[in-house]
């Protein structure tokens, strides 16, 4: 028994031993962050409005948007959050070294108590005919210098850990996190699953200009959407992490031999003590 128990306690040393899958916490700054909206003039683009609170970064969300049906288009004088992203700094190029990322994050409006789950009704965006009604966030990143074929970027939207507002509440976190080695869970602008152009995604990871959350119906991964009701209330996206996942290291040769002796010597140990228990 103690021969057995010695072995194993080597075989998890070499498990965990040269292994480095665990987070990496990347400072949050607001300098290098961007949130992507639709202006009420009709306008879409990328602004500065992101603000730094303590440790946390704060991007307004509207609190008067409308629902728009899919045929007026984006940008057509409604307010809606697209994305908040990182679009500068250390944290973006490449990518490929590592093996996926995550996002902490909350909404909070002023005029919902606090903890109140959220339902379908706090929301509004585009809807496309009879489609249902559902809004969600997900994870994702992008390329300027990486073209999709028809398209003058690469974006990708990772659908597997999509969180829907009605399961969040009134400025209560939620954790999301992405697997850049799930090619089936990735999706770019033009609809194609990574598995099929897998080519595309790897390149992008290796040149990666933005990252963060996406703001969708449900109906599409980055049309936006903002909070109905008041004007006046007071509407936020709260980040309060971000980590990206180093790729495994492999064990060096130098440890492995280690390990070796290691287990060669729980195996005499355990021999020698069930000789002398048997004696």
């Amino acid at each position: 028994m103690k021969c057995c128990i010695a072995i194993a306690v080597a075989a998890a040393w070499a498990a965990g031993v040269g292994i480095s899958s665990s987070l990496q916490a990347e400072p949050l700054n607001a300098t290098n962050w961007q949130e992507h909206a639709f202006s009420p003039g009709g306008t879409e683009t990328w602004n500065n409005t992101v603000t730094q609170s303590g440790s946390n970064l704060l991007a307004p969300m509207p609190t008067d948007t409308t629902a728009w049906d899919h045929s007026a288009g984006g940008g057509q004088g409604y307010d809606a959050v697209e994305h908040v992203a990182i679009t500068s700094g250390p944290v973006l190029g490449d990518l490929s070294s590592k093996t996926g990322f995550t996002v902490s994050f909350s909404l909070t409006n002023s005029d919902i108590a606090a903890h109140q789950m959220f339902t379908n009704a706090d929301f509004a965006g585009e809807t496309l005919g009879g489609a249902p009604d559902v809004k969600q966030v997900l994870l994702f990143l992008g390329s300027t210098g990486v073209s999709d074929p028809g398209e003058p970027l690469s974006e990708w939207w990772y659908s597997p850990t999509a969180v829907s507002v009605t399961s969040m509440s009134n400025g209560d976190g939620v954790t999301i996190s992405a697997d850049f080695s799930n090619l089936s869970g990735w999706t770019n602008i033009g609809g194609i699953n990574a598995t099929s152009d897998g080519t595309v995604f790897q390149d992008t990871l290796k040149d990666v200009t933005r990252i963060g959350l996406s703001f969708g119906s449900g109906t599409f991964y980055s049309d936006g959407f903002g909070f109905t009701g008041n004007g006046s209330a007071t509407g936020t996206v709260t980040v309060t992490a971000f980590d990206t996942t180093p790729a495994a290291t492999p064990l060096p040769a130098s440890a492995w031999t280690g390990l070796s002796l290691l287990g060669i010597l729980g195996l005499v140990v355990g021999r020698k003590r069930l000789r002398s228990q048997i004696a």
